[in-house]
């Protein structure tokens, strides 16, 4: 008896069909390529989130500096540093705060709230620590405190998350086609190697008159023609012995 055209991981395992078992490679080679796709996106984001930061707490750094030197020749030094905060409201990168001598938080800015919140988790492997600066004050607002900018990377998050679900969404549709057409395309090339598995079959039981058609992928071609000409020499032996059985 021919074996029937079937993978196995194991012997007694079981038995994976090729189509299934080429479809299964094709399938981990995509999830592979999602995963690193992820990795690239991941490492991509990240390096955003901090360049945006960079950037803002430079030109923040630049304004508050600025702001500090044309407040240190006006009036009250609290009215001018809450001036200074209140220039941060609405900023989407940074959070102005002036402190006072004993760590307490006089004002704060407002950053932007982001209108689509990135999930937790993202902002926790996003997000880093915060760059910090204080800024310098003059006299007479030297002894009123401190003045400190942080960065806020919940904006950048959120607009980084909606650029990263687009792209994994587009990637995994891709995979996803990808497997879809794979799995037709292999259906179509291996046709011709499920009747040649049917035939051996049918020669297993003696039916030495079973010719298949020899079409296909150049392969599985060559391997049709060779099965009929193994049987047409089958048959011919088969003749010869009946003719010589009745010779006998």
């Amino acid at each position: 008896m021919f074996p029937s055209l079937q993978m196995s991981g194991q012997k007694g395992g079981p038995a994976l069909s090729l189509r299934l078992h080429l479809i299964l490679l094709t399938a981990l080679v995509l999830l592979l390529s999602l995963i690193i796709g992820g990795a690239l996106t991941y490492g991509s984001a990240r390096g955003k989130v901090e360049t945006e930061m960079r950037a803002a707490i430079a030109v923040g750094a630049r304004i508050g500096r600025e702001a500090i030197s044309d407040a240190a020749s006006a009036g009250d030094p609290g009215q001018q540093l809450r001036r200074i905060v209140a220039i941060f409201d609405g900023d989407r990168h940074l959070r102005a705060s002036w402190i006072d001598a004993s760590g307490r938080v006089l004002a704060a800015s407002r950053p932007l709230a982001a209108a689509d919140g990135a999930p937790d988790w993202l902002y926790r492997l996003l997000a880093g620590r915060p760059d910090i600066v204080r800024l310098p004050l003059q006299p007479p607002l030297a002894d009123a405190g401190s003045l400190t900018l942080e960065t806020d990377p919940h904006n950048e998050i959120a607009e980084t998350w909606d650029d990263i679900g687009l792209t994994l969404a587009t990637m995994a549709s891709f995979c996803g086609l990808a497997l879809v057409l794979t799995s037709l395309a292999l259906s179509l090339a291996l046709r011709p190697l499920r009747r040649l598995a049917a035939a051996f079959d049918r020669v297993g039981g003696g039916d030495y008159g079973e010719r298949v058609a020899e079409r296909g992928p150049l392969e599985l071609a060559r391997l049709c023609r060779g099965f009929n000409q193994m049987l047409g020499r089958l048959s011919t032996m088969e003749a010869e012995n009946l003719e010589l059985q009745q010779t006998l």
